[in-house]
């Protein structure tokens, strides 16, 4: 990955979802109303975004949304950047599932990894 890419994802990453040491859940429960899943694969995002709970589907919109609003600034074509990107919150989780049905080898991969390749598939550059 290109540097500047990781920095942006790594950025994307503390300020959606907390830094380690707020990773606290409640028991028995997959995610809290403040704090996200706890393990952060694609497949763990996956989970959340197919809930039925309204506190882990809300928490895996506002994480995709957090990082195609911040991708989107890095503008078209830059490096992580999207292309024509035109969404809506409530779409992104169903992008983000098509995505993750159609690569379950990376189900065990972060997260945010997952969460970029859905959305630069889903607005791809074209010299990308």
């Amino acid at each position: 990955m290109r540097p500047r890419l990781c920095l942006h994802l790594a950025i994307l990453s503390f300020a959606v979802a907390g830094s380690p040491a707020e990773a606290a859940t409640r028991p028995g429960g997959a995610v809290s109303r403040s704090q996200g899943p706890k393990r952060r694969t694609i497949g763990d995002l996956a989970r959340l975004c197919a809930s039925t709970e309204a506190d882990a589907t809300g928490w895996c919109a506002a994480y995709i949304m957090g990082a195609a609003d911040l991708s989107s600034t890095i503008g078209e074509g830059g490096a992580g950047g999207l292309c024509n990107a035109s969404y809506r919150i409530e779409q992104l989780p169903k992008l983000y599932l098509a995505w993750a049905g159609r690569h379950p080898e990376l189900a065990e991969e972060d997260m945010i990894v997952g969460v970029a390749f859905a959305l630069r598939s889903a607005f791809p550059c074209p010299h990308s």
